[in-house]
């Protein structure tokens, strides 16, 4: 079987040439794993506690009907690009006292066997077809580490890269997934931070390497003006909205995640909104360039949207106003040929990130008719 690997940040699919490839879902697909809350502050939080959700979806019924998924989330204590295929070498370059508790957190896991959501609630046939693709029924896994696992871990970290030089560090989860046909990983970062910088040397006995300053204390001084950390959430939506034909300068109007439809060979844009709280203040360390000094901007994150379908065609498979300026995107219903006279269903869903980790998800369901 083959064995795909999704990151959990698809910024990188803005770069890709197979965006159609990306966006359409026809087989067994992990779209998002989410951690709550994406972030750890290790001098305010006494242990670990990440509750991690996916979005695992299969379109295809007849696979949906007869044949579960298995599934395991497993946690990797390192920080990885490989879904912690690496970890043999990350903790051969650990030193000697941390590479026990590695080994311990890496055992930390959990199995399980899942039916799609409409099979789990028992739903009717009608109930059932209300939706083009019901996602598994997976249950929510917690990490958990107790205080003295927490601060180890963070001495890890710290030993490896000063915690991000105060941006955190990022161990992750990784999701292994087996369907009928395919096997699939995931894996989602969650940031293990610190909060207040200045106060580093009293918890790990260390300093980063500058100083920050104090209370009214002005920049020129040499200190570095960076401010408590507030801890990331991730983003909400908050309604979609809908708008008719192919102008991106149509007239939006409020739709519910159910009800609504359109005939095939049509199109429509769509708008998913955020919550205002989703846009969320933040300050990341930067070096100016001519002197090396190291500088607190301060920034507020930009919300991306992927976007997925199970019929049809997605004009954008990543909106974000870096690339696209909006979040909306066309998406064009399938072709009145190939819609069946009673109609058909089809899941759009939208996976929103903020530049931290956050993630949240929602799914328009659409009715195509002839």
């Amino acid at each position: 079987m083959r064995r795909l690997l999704v990151l959990s940040l698809l910024m990188a699919i803005a770069c890709s040439d197979d965006l159609e490839d990306v966006q359409d879902v026809r087989g067994l697909r992990v779209l998002a794993v989410r951690a709550d809350p994406p972030e750890i502050l290790v001098d305010q939080d006494p242990q670990v506690d990440v509750t991690f959700s996916a979005l695992v979806l299969d379109p295809r019924q007849a696979a949906l009907a007869t044949t579960p998924i298995d599934y395991t989330f497993s946690f990797c204590p390192v920080e990885s690009n490989e879904g912690c295929l690496d970890y043999e070498r990350r903790r051969a370059e650990a030193d000697d006292a941390s590479r026990p508790l590695l080994d311990t957190l890496r055992q930390l896991s959990e199995d399980g066997i899942a039916n799609s959501e409409a099979e789990a609630r028992s739903l009717t046939p009608e109930e059932a077809g209300a939706r083009g693709a019901w996602p598994y029924a997976i249950l929510p896994f917690t990490l958990t580490l107790t205080p003295e696992e927490t601060q180890g871990l963070a001495s890890y970290f710290y030993a490896t890269n000063l915690l991000g030089l105060g941006m955190g560090s990022l161990p992750s989860v990784v999701l292994d997934v087996t369907g009928a046909d395919d096997a699939l990983s995931a894996e989602k970062r969650f940031s293990f931070n610190i909060a207040d910088v200045g106060a580093a040397t009293a918890l790990l006995g260390d300093d980063f390497g500058f100083r920050v300053c104090e209370s009214g204390e002005d920049a020129d001084n040499g200190c570095v003006a960076l401010r408590p950390r507030v801890r990331n959430t991730n983003p909400t939506f908050d309604r979609i909205q809908v708008s008719l034909g192919e102008l991106a300068g149509g007239e939006f109007f409020e739709v519910q995640s159910t009800g609504f439809s359109m005939r095939g060979s049509s199109v429509i844009r769509i708008l998913p909104v955020m919550t205002g709280d989703s846009y969320e203040s933040f300050q990341q360390l930067v070096t100016e360039p001519s002197t090396g000094r190291i500088l607190a901007r301060d920034l507020t994150e930009n919300i991306s949207v992927s976007w997925f379908a199970t019929a049809g065609e997605l004009q954008d498979a990543l909106t974000t106003p870096i690339y696209t300026k909006t979040l909306d995107t066309e998406y064009r219903s399938p072709r009145l040929a190939d819609v069946p006279a009673d109609g058909v269903m089809v899941s759009v869903y939208m996976v929103a990130r903020d530049q931290r980790g956050g993630i949240a998800w929602q799914n328009l369901e659409i009715f195509v008719t002839p």
